[in-house]
């Protein structure tokens, strides 16, 4: 089975806050924690971003 967008997005904020975690400076820490907010907001973000961006629901896939 093939990852969505949204599978795809929560798996790259997951990896990008445990890099933040384990980062050794603070400026490490703080882009990889930026990046993780980008990622999480681009899975979980408004139905309304989601739509114009093409990130669609498992149920809306099946649908058309």
């Amino acid at each position: 089975m093939e990852e969505t967008d949204r599978q795809y997005y929560s798996r790259r904020g997951n990896e990008e806050r445990k890099r933040s975690r384990s980062a050794a400076t603070n400026n490490s820490r703080s882009i990889h924690g930026a990046l993780a907010d980008l990622c999480h907001e681009r899975a979980h973000g408004s139905a309304n971003v989601n739509d114009k961006t093409g990130i669609r629901s498992p149920a809306q896939e099946s649908e058309g």
